[in-house]
């Protein structure tokens, strides 16, 4: 098969054609907004860095569900969408809808986090053989749900990002909705913003940037974990327990 007939063949983006403008506008942004969010004295802490994008994609992803089913009222399957609350009332979500943006599920996108993240390790070089397992993450993710231990990433001290997941969202999230949601006219027939379906995907685009480019900083195999584990942890939290505040955004037109 010749690269042309690879091409044709190749299924286009879910947004495609009329919302490509604004889902590269998007992305752009993004990128240069979040290397000026965790920014210190002009350096990039990458461990910090993977676990704002997981953490971003993770949310984006329960942020998807609420908007496609909860408040579209759409029928929920068995086992798509289940909440749980502690003993504290805090609420933590869980389920088959919610996973298939982070990884892989029967029936569901290709355009998944995972997807994008060990696509980037092979890039980097790393054999699929070595591609880390990601479900001993969903199942720490779920046994210490409500606990102490929840929330923060099982990695070296040494690798640690400088905040946890929670903080991320607190701190970026609501900017990540305001680049997404910005609305710019491309000319007739084209989206202005972001359909919120799609912001796990654009998130997962710059993750595989930022493996690529980051890859003699830190190891592609362990920038992939912080990414996955921050997009689990993230996509567990209930909105309303996350004290969201806003932040400066930069757009370039």
């Amino acid at each position: 098969m010749s690269p042309a007939e690879a091409n044709l063949q190749a299924p286009l983006y879910p947004w495609s054609p009329d919302g490509d403008a604004a889902a590269n506008f998007a992305i752009y942004n993004l990128r240069e907004n979040l290397l000026s969010w965790v920014a210190h004295e002009g350096r990039i802490h990458c461990e910090t860095l993977m676990c704002v994008l997981g953490s971003l994609a993770g949310f984006s992803a329960l942020n998807a569900v609420l908007e496609e089913y909860v408040k579209q009222k759409k029928p929920i399957p068995e086992n798509g969408f289940l909440e749980v609350s502690t003993n504290s009332g805090e609420k933590f979500y869980f389920g088959d809808l919610l996973n298939a943006y982070i990884v892989p599920q029967p029936g569901g996108t290709q355009h998944t986090l995972w997807a994008y993240v060990a696509g980037a390790l092979v890039a980097g070089g790393v054999d699929q053989q070595d591609l880390p397992d990601v479900n001993p993450l969903f199942q720490k993710a779920a046994e210490t749900v409500g606990s102490v231990e929840f929330g923060f990433l099982d990695v070296p001290d040494e690798h640690q990002p400088h905040i946890p997941p929670k903080t991320v969202l607190e701190l970026f999230w609501m900017p990540t909705v305001g680049i997404f949601t910005y609305e710019k006219d491309f000319g007739p027939g084209h989206s202005k913003n972001v359909d919120p379906l799609y912001w796990t995907i654009l998130i997962a685009m710059a993750v595989h940037t930022f493996i690529g480019q980051t890859k003699e900083i830190i190891p592609p195999v362990l920038a992939g974990k912080i990414v996955m584990e921050s997009a689990i942890i993230a996509s567990k939290y209930d909105g309303a327990q996350i004290a969201f505040r806003q932040a400066e955004l930069n757009f370039a037109e």
